[in-house]
């Protein structure tokens, strides 16, 4: 009996003791599947991080853009301003997968030069003064026209439209990609010795004109001795005296410290000063559909930011040139009549030599904007 209990006892604790070490032995399986799990999950929300992080610039090709302007490097200049605002939203969007690098301060030339670099492909994407494409796209010359706008508003719900797109889809035609219409603002005549109030105050006076022949022949009709300057001739051939006045918009005026070298600005209004976003048309077809799409998309957006921006500080750049002991000769104190009356024969000359329907679709767009 003794022996027996022995034996039940040792087969009870046998029995135990297995129990123990099966028990002991599924431990470590639960933990390791446990741990599996746990690193799994791990895996996957560094994968979705990864993916998030990505997935912007997953469906856009790796480009980089060289984008160029003739203006300063400034925060506050409107075509760097534009430049800036492309840069920032084409690299966000894309996640990366695209770089906009940015060549300001006619580091291509200037316009024509820069606009010639676009043509062959040396540069892709340029911020233009509308005024310095004429010469490769006729149609171009119906913005230049004197006058043709009666607001900033005006222009811009007639560039935008059918009549604005008209014109830039001529660019074709040089293997040019039209992209958006800006703003530079109305163009002001900055001057020494006296303002500008009429057209009898331009008597005698040799003054700058942008490289465009309506420009030139506004100057004369309007009684001055117009010279035609690139804008990086401008600055040194006033301060040496070779020419006595120039129109530039006041957000270069302030922006370029202009009120350091000249004693007026009369707010004449008499051309506007459109800014067009342009491409190379081969390099931009080459894109990815859905790159092209957001380019256009982008570019319209940092135009439309600018005119914005443009509209909000106009009236503390004035306000800061007179600051500097700038004379602002205001519109309201200028005989604008006498100026509208010297080139109004101009309107149905360029819309004859123009051809099509450029400047009558323009001129009536932008009077029904005005309405």
């Amino acid at each position: 009996m003794k022996k027996i209990g022995v034996l039940l006892l040792s087969g009870i604790l046998g029995l135990s003791m297995t129990g123990c070490s099966s028990s002991a032995l599924k431990q470590p399986e639960t933990t390791a599947a446990e741990t599996k799990a746990e690193a799994t999950e791990a895996t996957t929300a560094a994968g979705a991080e990864t993916s998030a992080a990505s997935e912007a610039g997953g469906e856009y090709e790796q480009v980089t853009i060289r984008l160029a302007h003739t203006s300063q490097e400034s925060d506050t200049d409107p075509y760097h301003y534009a430049a800036l605002q492309i840069k920032s939203m084409l690299e966000e969007r894309t996640g990366g997968a695209v770089t906009v690098e940015i060549y300001p301060n006619s580091q291509y030339g200037n316009e024509r030069e820069m606009f010639e670099g676009v043509m062959m492909g040396t540069v892709d994407m340029a911020i233009m003064t509308a005024a310095n494409i004429s010469e490769f796209a006729p149609a171009f010359r119906a913005v230049d026209l004197p006058f043709i706008f009666p607001s900033s508003e005006a222009a811009w719900a007639a560039l935008d439209g059918p009549a604005g797109t008209a014109i830039g889809d001529t660019l074709k035609d040089v293997g040019v990609k039209g992209l958006a219409w800006g703003e530079t603002g109305f163009r002001q005549m900055v001057t020494n010795g006296h303002g500008i109030k009429a057209t009898a105050d331009f008597n005698g006076m040799k003054v700058r004109s942008v490289e465009n022949e309506i420009y030139v022949k506004a100057y004369s009709a309007w009684g001055a001795n117009p010279s035609p300057l690139s804008w990086s001739e401008t600055l040194t051939a006033f301060q040496q005296g070779a020419i006595d006045g120039f129109d530039v918009p006041i957000s270069i005026v302030y922006g370029s410290s202009i009120f350091d070298m000249a004693d007026y600005c009369s707010l004449t209004n008499q051309f506007y000063n459109g800014q067009y976003h342009v491409a190379n048309l081969a390099w931009f077809e080459g894109l990815s559909p859905e790159l092209q799409e957001l380019i256009q998309e982008v570019v319209k957006e940092a135009a439309d930011k600018e005119r914005q921006f443009l509209k909000e500080q106009e009236a503390n750049w004035i306000q800061g040139c007179e600051e500097k002991g700038m004379k602002v000769v205001r519109t309201e104190e200028i005989d604008l009549a006498s100026f509208q009356d010297a080139i109004k024969d101009m309107y149905d000359e360029y819309a004859k030599s123009i051809g099509g329907t450029y400047v009558q679709d323009l001129m009536a767009a932008a009077s029904a904007a005005a309405q």
